[in-house]
């Protein structure tokens, strides 16, 4: 697992969690590229680990992960107060209306809040980085 650099709180910072490596570094040096801090983690359990110590100013998450899903990951941020307002991008590759709408669906059912946006893979570079700088220009909470 890669840690977020050192560069003074200027850049905001970035966790994508996805299980797919190539997927994290490309990710993580599309955003690096354009002045963000970025880190990649493949383990949903590892990831909790980054948030509580890092606290990211955004979250890209995979939906569909061995072992911990990354809906039941996004579940448990937005029980926590501590994380609970980091707007989450839920990034996937398995036929996005449809899998978009069960999961919109199951969180309706529990009273969860919807993530802040939904990213179908191959991600459009330009698209994701208007979403990216879109979100993090808003408040929080929102």
């Amino acid at each position: 697992m890669s840690s977020f650099s050192e560069s003074g709180g200027a850049s905001p910072k970035v966790l994508i969690v996805d299980d797919e490596e190539d997927v994290l570094a490309y990710v993580v040096a599309v955003l690096e590229d354009n002045g963000f801090r970025a880190v990649g983690e493949s383990d949903p359990a590892s990831a909790l680990d980054v948030i509580q110590r890092e606290h990211p100013d955004l979250i890209l998450l995979d939906i569909m992960m061995p072992g911990q899903s990354g809906l039941s990951l996004y579940r448990e941020l937005r029980r926590h107060r501590a994380t609970a307002a980091i707007p989450v991008i839920i990034i996937s590759g398995y036929s996005p209306k449809e899998e978009l709408a069960t999961v919109l669906s199951r969180l309706d059912c529990e009273k969860v809040p919807r993530p802040n946006g939904y990213l179908e893979k191959p991600i459009s570079v330009p698209a994701f980085l208007e979403n990216v700088r879109e979100l993090l220009a808003a408040p929080r909470g929102e």
